[in-house]
């Protein structure tokens, strides 16, 4: 045999260790599940955490396990007769889910417990991050199971394919032959890894945060077995490290797809837009109109033989709502496939929208948004009805009522993109009062968010109520220089229900209808118009100057009152006695027909633009109510309520 290096003789002893140093073929392929042949060992080893009263069906769950904590769900788990079968029993996904619940720093024990399935699921949802293995995620695993001992590690390195330990080990070493009776050369500083049979080297910088999972991999890589370690780590030098991230990405892809895990790309397709509207009058036209199908005649849009889930991931959400009560009018046979489909929506608007398929801190937050975005396109279809809503939660996707749900919402992220053009960008949400500016920021962002103000910050002008308290105590109140919210995640939440929709709708209308009145009195350039003056005024304030030369002119119109002017308008607008003088009530109605009367605005505008007016004129009583028309005045010391020369 020739050398093919230096075209030098080899003996048959050299030829034989050179043979054994060729890497096999890679171990690859989805671990083994011990429930996979066997849907009725499943059930029967989670009726511990199933619904007593719905044998043979997936439910929520037992309350206990659903609302307990990570800590107290591990020692439910522990405390049962059999945790080891109860453990495999969970779907892989949820098995992943309820570690990172736990935390991986108190998982040993679940590891002990894990199926070989569940262990390669872990590393598949929670190793990657976007398309690149995540050596930092993947190495906190390792070291849980080390945790556990060798026995537990050995499971977690033999569960895995031997392409995501020559990535996981290609991130930060560098494989070096030993050559037969000759001493390699190596850098110094470096901290060297010696194969356990002695043919390679595995070179490192000694503060790589790696280093302790490096070395525990390599030991369970061989006591696997030498020809497993040799492949692994020859493929450091035999692969092409892109070629195979993307080949073992593919890989993995594949299996977690099959737990309801698309790829982001895939995921985010959900978003897409589809005019709702159409889409309602050809669900009605099918099935309440002249084309109703018969519903045994209807192929059901998920198959039967689903796996089983505990419900950790629904966690009560459809207690409340319109998507709930429809639910709750299903057959049982029907509920369990529905429940199943708004799991897997559920992850995928995780996968679409949290930083990891796995991360659990925000895994209650996108669940709540599929469901309820579901929930709205569902509403919408079926115009309220739960009869008719629950038919189709038989026959139509899961994913087409949250794409429709979405689409209502986009259609008012749409009316707000269109505001903030009017107002002249991001700088003019300085106009707006603080909520209003929320509200306009939040739906103007790609994915549209419910921006939830301070406490002191919920009178926004417009005589609406604020949203709720759900998610505001820590948060700053601020627009930054871009005029975005100055907050950190969450920045609000998405819209959840049709009536807070309707709600935004009419704050937007009266805004928009608000900002057409104040240009089409400056010509209609309002962001021009601003620009000269000293001062950025906001749009209330621009309403209340228009309201203030109405009464003192009979002519609406934008420009500064002088302090002369201010004490006539006091005069003419306010009546009672001091220190709190009140706005004259007949006002109102004339105010409201003077200006709100105009072509340009149509029922729906004259009404929503009516709540700022009166909001405009209540704010007016409020900071110039306790103002003497005959005592000194001074502009600096009026507030904002007017514009002032």
């Amino acid at each position: 045999m020739i050398d093919p290096d230096d075209d030098l003789p080899i003996d048959d002893e050299e030829a034989e260790y050179r043979e054994g140093l060729l890497p096999a073929e890679p171990r690859q392929g989805t671990a083994p599940d011990p429930y996979e042949d066997d849907p009725e060992g499943r059930l029967r080893a989670l009726a511990p955490l199933l619904d007593p009263e719905r044998p043979g069906g997936l439910v929520s769950g037992s309350l206990r396990f659903l609302r307990g904590s990570g800590e107290e769900k591990l020692d439910l788990l522990l405390s049962l007769p059999d945790p080891e079968a109860v453990v495999q029993a969970l779907s892989p996904e949820e098995f992943v889910l309820l570690v990172q619940d736990v935390g991986l720093s108190d998982a040993p024990e679940l590891l002990m417990l894990a199926s070989p399935r569940q262990l390669q699921v872990a590393a598949d949802l929670d190793g990657w991050q976007g398309a690149e293995l995540d050596q930092l995620a993947l190495g906190e695993w390792l070291m849980t199971a080390a945790e556990g001992g060798d026995d537990v590690l050995d499971r977690f390195v033999a569960a895995q394919e031997d392409s995501v330990w020559t990535l996981f080990l290609g991130k930060s070493v560098e494989v070096v032959m030993v050559e037969r009776d000759d001493e390699t050369l190596l850098p110094p500083d470096v901290e060297v890894i010696e194969s356990p049979d002695g043919t390679m080297q595995l070179v490192i910088q000694p503060e790589d945060p790696a280093l302790p999972a490096i070395r525990m991999l390599v030991d369970a890589l061989f006591r696997d077995s030498v020809e497993r370690g040799r492949t692994v780590l020859l493929g450091l030098r035999w692969e092409l490290p892109s070629q195979l991230e993307e080949d073992q990405y593919e890989l993995r892809s594949h299996r977690v797809e099959d737990y309801g895990f698309l790829s982001r790309d895939e995921a985010l397709e959900m978003y897409a837009y589809r005019d709702p509207f159409a889409w309602r009058d050809e669900l009605h036209d099918v099935y309440r109109g002249k084309a109703a199908a018969d519903l045994d005649q209807v192929r059901p849009y998920l198959p039967d033989d689903e796996p089983v889930r505990t419900g950790l991931v629904l966690r009560g959400e459809l207690d409340e709502g319109f998507l709930g009560r429809a639910i709750a009018r299903l057959p049982q046979a029907e509920l369990q496939r529905v429940r199943v489909a708004l799991t897997r929506l559920a992850y995928r608007s995780q996968t679409a929208r949290a930083a990891k398929s796995s991360a659990w801190d925000e895994l209650p937050r996108w669940s709540r948004h599929a469901a309820r975005t579901a929930g709205m396109g569902l509403e919408f279809a079926s115009a309220g009805d739960e009869a008719y809503a629950a038919l189709l939660l038989t026959i139509v996707p899961l994913v087409e009522l949250f794409r429709a749900g979405h689409s209502l919402v986009v259609i008012e992220h749409m009316r707000a993109r269109r505001l903030l053009t009017a107002l002249g960008g991001k700088p003019g949400l300085a106009l707006l009062e603080p909520s209003d500016a929320w509200l306009v920021a939040g739906l103007s962002r790609g994915l549209p968010m419910w921006i939830v103000p301070a406490r002191d910050e919920r009178d926004d002008g417009s005589g609406q109520e604020g949203p709720d308290d759900r998610e505001d105590d820590d948060h700053e109140q601020d627009l930054d220089d871009d005029g975005e919210p100055a907050v950190s995640e969450p920045q609000g939440r998405p819209v959840e229900t049709l009536s807070e929709l309707a709600g935004l709708r009419d704050r937007l209308q009266g805004l928009g209808a608000l900002a057409r009145l104040a240009a089409g009195l400056v010509g209609g350039d309002l962001p021009g118009w601003l620009r000269q003056q000293r001062q950025g005024p906001r749009l209330t304030t621009l309403l209340n100057t228009l309201i203030a030369w109405q009464i003192l002119t009979g002519r609406a119109q934008l420009a500064p009152l002088s302090i002369d002017d201010l004490r006539r308008f006091l005069r003419m607008a306010f009546e009672g006695d001091l220190p709190r003088r009140k706005l004259r009530a007949d006002l109102r109605q004339g105010l409201m027909t003077a200006l709100l009367v105009q072509p340009q605005f149509d029922d729906r505008e004259v009404e929503t633009l009516g709540r700022y007016l009166q909001a405009a004129l209540d704010r007016l009583g409020e900071e110039l109510g306790g103002l003497d028309p005959a005592g000194p005045l001074d502009a600096h010391f009026v507030g904002e309520a007017l514009l002032l020369s």
